[in-house]
């Protein structure tokens, strides 16, 4: 089954021209290419599986997916020989309203999902039953173009912009982990890498711990535990000393958290690493 129409040449204003429309449910092997066109030709797959090329790359497509062609790029798209796979196509043309198909992840694959219930793959089924030839269709057929245009416009930014806040928030927590291995040695509190990094402190211990899945105090914590441990093992500073290295103006409170975390005071520690080497345990 195979509908493809071709709308009228209607003299908008607009910058974006819808060209045609279509529907098929392809034959096994059914394919097009190598070749380029001269306007904007985007595919939706409702279902089966095919093969979209361009650039050398050759990837697998399924249900869910969409895949454009750009004015001008060489592509080559084939139905898979078991499941051949039912597509809708919009070509169109446009102008700097296009741009954001140049962009993001658009402008890396070409390729993007557009899932159930998504509002593009309701406007573009509304599209497939308008009839073009209709006097009153000039304006529904333009409208549902729009909202398609815009529905995919507005997801790409969305997953753009969900990309940008996590990698916002990687920078966050890098840099208050930078921090704290530049600065442990000093007597510094949570307050002070949040003050570092830049953030209210509630958003920063929330943001911490669901990266890392530990508090920012338990981690500065852990951290200087781990020096401390080091420096048991490896010198013959005295606890005190230690304490002070590793960020504690008290030695007291130093042992204490010590035992805390590690199970054995800071002196025990030492003896046990100096056993297990004697006694040549790894």
């Amino acid at each position: 089954m195979v509908l493809d129409i071709v709308v009228p040449r209607w003299k908008f204003s607009d910058k974006i021209q819808l060209y045609y429309y279509g529907y098929e449910i392809c034959e096994k092997g059914h394919s097009w290419g190598p070749g380029v066109r001269d306007h904007y030709l985007l595919h939706v797959i409702f279902d089966g599986k095919g093969y979209f090329r361009k650039d050398g790359v050759v990837k697998t497509l399924t249900k869910n997916q969409a895949f454009l062609i750009r004015p001008g790029e060489i592509t080559f798209y084939q139905a898979d020989l078991d499941a051949p796979w039912t597509y809708a196509w919009i070509g169109f043309v446009g102008g700097q309203s296009c741009q954001f198909l140049h962009e993001g992840k658009l402008a890396e694959s070409s390729v993007f999902e557009i899932e159930e219930g998504n509002l593009a793959r309701k406007y573009l089924k509304q599209l497939l039953r308008t009839d073009a030839n209709a006097p009153e269709s000039i304006f529904r057929l333009r409208g549902l173009m729009y909202l398609f245009l815009s529905e995919i416009y507005k997801q790409l930014s969305d997953e753009e912009e969900d990309l940008a806040i996590n990698v916002q928030q990687e920078i966050y927590i890098e840099k208050a982990i930078d921090f704290v291995e530049r600065n442990y040695s000093r007597n510094i509190g949570v307050a002070d890498v949040v003050s570092y990094v830049g953030l209210n402190r509630s958003y920063f211990s929330q943001l911490f711990r669901t990266c890392l899945k530990i508090s920012p105090q338990e981690y500065l914590i852990q951290f200087r535990m781990k020096k401390a441990k080091e420096l048991l093992a490896t010198t013959s500073l005295a606890v005190g000393d230690i304490a002070r290295s590793v960020g504690y103006v008290d030695p007291f409170n130093f042992s204490k958290a010590f035992k805390k975390h590690v199970g054995v005071s800071p002196s025990l520690f030492r003896e046990m690493n100096a056993e297990e080497k004697g006694s040549g345990i790894n």
